[in-house]
């Protein structure tokens, strides 16, 4: 019986297109074109997702948020690799919203956009574009703009939308975290085969992960949520004897971490507990740590000679099997190739800027260009004469030569005022559950751009769907949640 208008004009819809299927087809059958029943038939299996986006578009979300860690490279027509099927759906969620929003007479509150990140998040974006304008290779810096613009569309816009009931926010982390649960299986699985050797465990991650690197940073980011949901699971809408499922869970990406053997994302984690330790023990502000970095970056700067006549008598221990001797290797990059590489990339990555400074290369185009400005010296056993593999291993880095200083400049005052806004959350809110949720998601943050000095996920939907989605979080809990 039905008993709503809602569920009547969905039923009468999906009637109307069941007989004009069948029409369809019964003419492509008596007129014999293929390419007309090949249509239909992707249209058929294209139902279920329209009939999401109009009437559940917020099911349709998380499920794309649970098939994001499931997700795998496929190369389709042209060439184009996507992300399967979580960059389709997170385009098809981007286009339907962003039409949505376009016509609907409801607006987003203004406070979300007049909010400090979602001005940053669209400086960002329109600098790009801008940056785009100057473009070495225009194709592929618009192929990059409409990427994220998709992401920024879904994860930061879609997603404040959600988090007005504040137990979507807890969900979202908890879904990608049980996505994440089979690509850990699969890399333990596959990397059981060599002994747990460290010298292959940058290629146990895929399908899934394209590295280690990426997996272990993506794991790295959501463990201080699902922390957070197992003290207070009944905070967010979880059910207290559900604490066991979300503790196995926590246990098996633990030991995903544990044997990704990524350096960078070891030292992320150590370097955020430490820094929400301060937070919160210690009462640190900003301004603290922005002290301490500038110090840090000048005691560095002004010692560099010496601290790099030191690490050239490291012994590379990379592939050694004493886990102690593997984490000192992040500071070796005289004989161990990875890090060798790393400063390769870096150094391309300055050169290139120093040739554009205002307006970069262009989003996207760094792993096409940056051959051209390696020298013989700085080259690696595993680099390429035309430098045509990955990107400039750092966030700052890959701002700094596509999008020039301009760019550079907003995206670190993106990270600062996303640090000082979970900070302030963290001290004013008048509620347990978003204090805490504030500082979890400060300290996946925090992983992730210490991680962002040596490796750069920004542009993949593994990674953006939690840096967005922190963002989304943060804006949310400050306008809607913290009293």
């Amino acid at each position: 019986m039905i008993k709503s208008s809602e569920t009547k004009y969905s039923f009468n819809l999906i009637l109307t297109g069941t007989f004009i299927f069948i029409g369809l087809m019964a003419v492509s059958l008596v007129v014999k074109i293929n390419s007309l029943m090949i249509l239909l038939y992707s249209l058929t299996l294209s139902l279920p997702i329209i009939y999401l986006l109009l009437f559940k578009l917020d099911l349709l979300v998380f499920i794309t948020v649970l098939a994001i860690p499931l997700s795998f490279k496929l190369t389709l027509a042209g060439g184009i690799d996507v992300s399967f099927p979580a960059e389709i759906l997170t385009g098809m969620i981007a286009v339907f919203y962003f039409i949505y929003r376009l016509l609907s007479p409801v607006r987003l509150g203004r406070k979300i956009f007049r909010h400090p990140l979602t001005i940053l998040i669209l400086l960002d974006i329109s600098w790009l574009i801008i940056s785009t304008l100057f473009s070495e290779m225009p194709v592929i810096s618009v192929k990059r703009i409409v990427v994220r613009f998709s992401f920024m569309m879904v994860f930061f816009f879609v997603f404040s939308v959600l988090f007005t009931d504040f137990k979507n926010i807890g969900r979202v982390w908890l879904l990608y975290g049980i996505g994440l649960v089979i690509p850990v299986f699969s890399t333990l699985y596959n990397h059981s085969h060599y002994g747990f050797s460290k010298a292959v465990s940058f290629m146990m991650t895929k399908p899934f992960y394209n590295d280690h690197t990426q997996y272990a940073t993506c794991i790295a980011y959501i463990l201080p949520v699902l922390g957070v949901l197992i003290a207070i699971p009944e905070k967010f809408g979880v059910k207290r004897n559900a604490r066991i499922p979300i503790l196995l869970v926590s246990i098996v990406l633990l030991t995903g971490e544990l044997f990704s053997f990524s350096r960078a994302a070891w030292l992320s984690i150590i370097v955020a507990l430490l820094f929400t330790g301060l937070v919160v023990f210690l009462r640190f502000r900003l301004v603290h740590f922005m002290l301490i970095t500038i110090i840090a970056a000048g005691v560095i700067y002004h010692y560099r000679s010496d601290i790099y006549q030191y690490v050239e008598k490291v012994d590379s221990v990379s592939r050694s099997a004493d886990t102690e001797e593997h984490m000192e290797s992040v500071m070796n990059i005289q004989t161990d190739a990875s890090n060798l590489e790393r400063i390769n990339r870096w150094q391309c990555a300055l050169r290139m800027f120093r040739v554009k400074p205002l307006t970069g290369f262009g989003p996207g185009t760094y792993q096409f260009i940056y051959g051209k400005y390696q020298i013989t010296p700085e080259m690696t056993r595993i680099s390429t004469n035309n430098g045509e593999k990955g990107n400039a291993h750092s966030e700052y880095l890959t701002y700094l030569s596509e999008t020039g200083l301009p760019g550079f400049i907003i995206f670190n005052l993106l990270i600062l005022v996303t640090i000082y806004t979970a900070i302030r959350i963290y001290r004013v809110s008048r509620r347990k559950e978003v204090r805490w949720l504030a500082i979890a998601i400060l300290t996946g943050f925090i992983t992730y751009f210490v991680h962002g000095l040596f490796n750069s996920f920004i542009d993949t939907d593994k990674a953006s769907v939690l840096v967005y989605g922190s963002l989304s979080a943060l804006v949310v809990m400050d306008i809607y949640h913290k009293e």
